[in-house]
């Protein structure tokens, strides 16, 4: 077995293999191996949305945040030209503070737009991950592929991956799904939501390269190497994932992009009225030509400060999920398609970049199918197959229900509570899958038979 690329690529990588390399038999362990599907191309379009909704907002945030600094030095410059009359330097003193307060509301929608581009790019990193561990168990654990290792020293050959490698990896991995630039510390600065986001992350990636190096290890007959190290540890890890799942769905649920305009049409109400105070004090305090030069000074603050309104008052904020929500519904008759583009078109049916971070996970975790220059032509063949692999998505139709949508926070809550039940997923057994039983069909010195993927340990 060589190791899964990237999330879901590694899926196709395989169907690749398999049709590159015979016909294999599936020697499946049960209902709770079968259905491996994924709804890849509706969830990369989705959050190419979401993606942009929060951009927009954060794009139009800055700008207004420029505006109103403008028109807190061009406020700075009206109370000089106020000269020394203590009754215009109060008033604009007062329009200055309205500025401020219009300035903390635009720092507040900010920082909940830079928390909710946290949680966008986890629904999409995380549930590309999944999905690519769920193609991963069903391809390379039953039936058994031959993930190879490159290179096969004195060590083991599995190994978990550490939190500083998967930290590595999802900067990069952030910006090729989503074109969001996030760093760890930026989902940490997100808060609760942040770190839920960022478990999420990590729990698919971490298993995904764990699981990977597991396979190549059972190629090369390191057979008690996965029997007792490799499965035990990745059976724990998918015990604890289902909570991480729907902890997560109730993040997207309730994150929002704040909308600051109701802030700073009643700080603008605050400015004009100071303002009109100011106006009428200066007129009968300062000379004809200081007050021309107020004036001057206060239009511009005016400018900035509807420069301001109208870049935020020109942007949807949206809930997350939801009708309107910047992850848009997926729908059944969508799903539908995408698995009949995947017959007709192949590889080019697939949002590149499920395929960019299926093959950039396949690097990080050193291995690869060698038959295989790019996963997406197996993924494609693979998602083309239905749920079980025999054109039947009924599992996965029936998640729709009678709406025929389905948005990303249910579909989370429906891997974990329905999918999971009939699928190869979270609800199964890798003690009993066809990789270990076959192992346990063979000397400890042998290894399996390999099955047509094959992923490699560099």
């Amino acid at each position: 077995m060589k190791k899964p690329s990237r999330v879901k690529s590694a899926i196709g990588a395989a169907l690749v293999l398999l049709t590159t390399v015979g016909p294999v038999t599936r020697s499946w362990a049960g209902d709770a191996w079968e259905n491996g599907k994924a709804y890849t191309a509706m969830l990369a379009d989705a959050a190419k949305a979401a993606a942009a909704a929060v951009g927009a907002a954060a794009g139009a945030l800055g700008a207004a945040k420029a505006d109103l600094a403008a028109a807190q030095a061009a406020a700075a410059a009206a109370n000089a030209a106020a000269e020394t009359s203590a009754a215009t330097i109060g008033a604009m003193e007062a329009s200055g503070a309205a500025v401020a307060a219009a300035e903390a509301t635009l720092a507040a929608a900010t920082t909940a737009a830079a928390a909710a581009a946290a949680i966008v790019a986890g629904a999409t990193l995380g549930t590309l991950a999944g999905q690519g561990l769920r193609g991963l168990w069903s391809l390379c654990f039953d039936p058994v592929c031959d993930l190879t290792a490159m290179s096969i020293g004195g060590g083991p050959i599995y190994f978990p991956a550490t939190d500083a490698e998967v930290d590595g990896l999802i900067p990069e991995l952030v910006t090729t799904t989503t074109g969001l630039n996030l760093t760890i510390s930026d989902f940490e600065a997100a808060g609760d939501g942040g770190l839920k986001s960022l478990a999420f992350i990590k729990g698919g990636i971490h298993m995904f390269l764990g699981a990977s190096r597991a396979a190549a290890a059972a190629t090369a007959g390191r057979n008690d190497e996965v029997l007792d190290v490799a499965i035990p540890e990745l059976q724990n890890e998918l015990t604890q994932f289902p909570g991480t799942i729907t902890d997560f769905a109730q993040v997207l649920r309730n994150t929002s992009l704040q909308s600051p305009v109701e802030g700073l049409n009643q700080a603008h109400s605050e400015f004009e009225s100071a303002v009109s105070n100011a106006i009428e004090v200066a007129g009968k305090e300062l000379s004809p030509e200081a007050y021309n030069e107020f004036i001057s000074q206060l239009e511009i603050v005016e400018n900035q400060f509807a420069a301001a309104q109208k870049e935020v008052g020109s942007v949807n904020y949206p809930p997350l999920v939801g009708e309107n929500g910047a992850f848009q519904n997926l729908t059944v008759d969508r799903f539908q398609r995408f698995i009949d583009d995947c017959k007709t078109k192949g590889a080019d049916a697939l949002p590149p970049e499920e395929v960019s971070m299926a093959d950039q996970l396949l690097h990080a975790a050193g291995t690869y199918f060698p038959e295989a220059s790019s996963f997406g032509p197996g993924i494609a063949q693979y998602d083309a197959g239905g749920d079980n692999g025999l054109n039947d998505n009924s599992h996965e139709v029936a998640l729709f229900g009678d709406s025929g949508t389905l948005d990303i926070a249910t579909l989370l809550d429906k891997s974990v509570s329905e999918l999971s039940k009939v699928g190869a997923w979270l609800d199964i057994s890798l003690d009993d899958s066809g990789l270990a039983k076959e192992i346990r069909g063979k000397s400890s010195s042998e290894a399996p038979s390999a099955g047509g993927c094959s992923l490699v340990r560099e």
